[in-house]
């Protein structure tokens, strides 16, 4: 009678099958996770920029500027190049 387990061989694609697919679901939901905190502040911050100068919050910016950081970091350094180049720009970069 055959053996159902298929040695050791198939224990191991089974393993690296699981492996992978468990460490792939786990980047896609820590991307999700990320983007529900990054457009949030993206979306804030873009309505920031569009009042005058007099209307502005800083509080909100910060607020915004906050929730694209939390989001990069979630993210796995998603938008982190979006969020330094606008950061430097409204933080005293030319």
């Amino acid at each position: 009678m055959a053996r159902r387990g298929g040695g050791p061989i198939a224990d191991a694609f089974k393993f690296g099958l699981g492996a992978g697919l468990g460490f792939g679901l786990s980047h896609i939901l820590f991307l999700i996770l990320g983007m529900a905190f990054f457009f949030p502040g993206l979306i804030m911050l873009a309505k920031e920029r569009k009042k005058s100068a007099e209307e502005k919050n800083k509080k909100n910016i910060y607020t915004a500027y906050a929730l694209m950081a939390v989001g990069c970091v979630l993210g796995l350094g998603m938008g982190a190049g979006f969020l330094f180049s606008n950061a430097l720009t409204d933080f005293g970069g030319e």
